[in-house]
């Protein structure tokens, strides 16, 4: 940290720095203190602006803007900021339990490939919240991903808001208005904001937190054409996430959804249940009938949060004071027949019938062991087989499917798809 930054934060703002968290794309974040014991995020750019140029003055006037929204439960508070020797320095709200990054290598330390999906679901949700309240405030974030999602006592809040474009990052990976491979292609070619940018960075994150993944690959020149041809890496993810996560990251922002990023998530939601289904088959992508954005809980229902413990997994952010709860959810968005702990997909009244882990292992044990019997022993070897093959293969698929619904291991069932 510059020593004039220092000097002004602890003299004249009578802020003690307690500890650097972390370096991140724009700056340093630093632990600090106030004189009446209030702690707080402090984040210091790594390069100069010049608040003489107009459109670093309009940016600042976006501070403004976002300094104004304190108090929103899905929007970390920008508590105040400066220019200092020309570096940018804000001061934040401080999280609690770190980013959803944090989380997502937290659960990959555990064996699993991404954050649960019922708890992924609640958390992008309330980005979601966050994104849209921004949006009717004229405000576009750009720079959404993992790293800029907080955890404050286990619910999500937006963070880093009008960084983006204010200032530079030193890193490759950033375009100066957003991440690479997150923004959309007419963000960095065209250089052209709208709505639709933070969904589709949105859509992006989804694909990170949920299989660990990098939502176009990892080489720039993979990421550069999968994103101008729509082809995201959408391994991992059901049928059902994949059509409504590929909309979202067409190429073409006509092509996106357009009914708000709260909304998309209600359909990824609903299409996970089983239900929006129109068409040829294709989730629908509009709101739940009556379902508003200020009645749709940002607590999808039957998504209990699992809230991330102090201390473990926090990144450059800390601990602070707990933030605001939402609202209760509607009665009409109760999940049906999911057990707790499960898939999402798992309700009973989804347009797919799952196949018996029994019946199937019988099924395939019959016919492999009947063609090994036969070509040992004739028809006699066949008839013998298919029984013993029977009998074993239900046994086996029984255990495995146990263990599938045990674990909630959505891609351990076999299903069929209803005629």
């Amino acid at each position: 940290m510059d020593d004039v930054v220092r000097a002004f934060l602890e003299n004249e703002q009578k802020l003690r720095l307690v500890r650097r968290l972390g370096v991140g794309g724009f700056g340093e974040v630093w632990d600090a203190e106030s004189d009446s014991g209030v702690r707080s995020a402090i984040k210091v750019s790594h390069q100069t602006i010049d608040n003489t140029n107009p459109a670093v003055q309009k940016e600042l006037q976006n501070l403004k803007l976002i300094r104004a929204l304190t108090g929103h439960p899905h929007i970390v508070s920008l508590l105040d900021y400066w220019v200092v020797s020309g570096y940018l320095v804000t001061r934040w709200e401080l999280a609690t339990d770190g980013t959803l990054l944090d989380m997502l290598e937290r659960y990959r330390q555990d064996g699993q490939p991404g954050i649960p999906l019922k708890q992924l679901i609640k958390w992008i949700y309330e980005a979601a919240d966050g994104l849209d309240f921004l949006h009717e405030k004229g405000i576009y974030h750009r720079d959404i991903k993992p790293q800029n999602l907080l955890l404050f006592h286990g619910h999500v809040k937006l963070g880093d808001l009008g960084l983006a474009k204010l200032v530079g990052a030193s890193t490759a990976s950033h375009t100066g208005s957003g991440t690479f491979g997150y923004l959309p292609p007419e963000a960095w070619e065209e250089h052209r904001l709208t709505r639709s940018v933070d969904l589709y960075s949105l859509a992006a994150t989804y694909i990170k937190l949920r299989t660990g993944q990098e939502p176009f690959g990892r080489n720039p020149v993979e990421i550069f054409e999968r994103q101008r041809t729509g082809r995201p890496v959408l391994d991992g993810l059901l049928p059902e996430e994949a059509d409504l996560v590929r909309q979202a990251l067409a190429p073409r922002p006509e092509d996106r959804p357009r009914d708000g990023a709260a909304a998309w998530v209600r359909s990824l939601y609903r299409a996970l249940r089983g239900e929006g289904r129109s068409g040829a088959g294709v989730p629908s992508t509009g709101p739940a009938a009556g379902a508003s954005q200020a009645t749709f809980s940002a607590s999808p229902p039957g998504l209990r949060p699992v809230v991330a413990q102090p201390g473990v997994g926090v990144g450059e952010w800390g601990h602070s004071a707990p933030a605001a709860r939402p609202a209760s959810p509607p009665a009409g968005f109760a999940p049906k027949g999911d057990k707790a702990g499960g898939a999402l997909h798992r309700a009973k009244d989804r347009t797919e019938e799952e196949m018996d882990p029994a019946i199937t292992g019988a099924i395939v044990g019959a016919i492999f062991w009947a063609i090994r019997g036969a070509m040992s022993n004739g028809i006699g070897g066949a008839i013998a087989g298919a029984i013993v093959g029977a009998i074993f293969g239900a046994i086996g698929g029984a255990i495995f499917g146990a263990i599938g619904e045990s674990i909630g291991g959505s891609s351990m069932k076999w299903k069929k798809r209803a005629k």
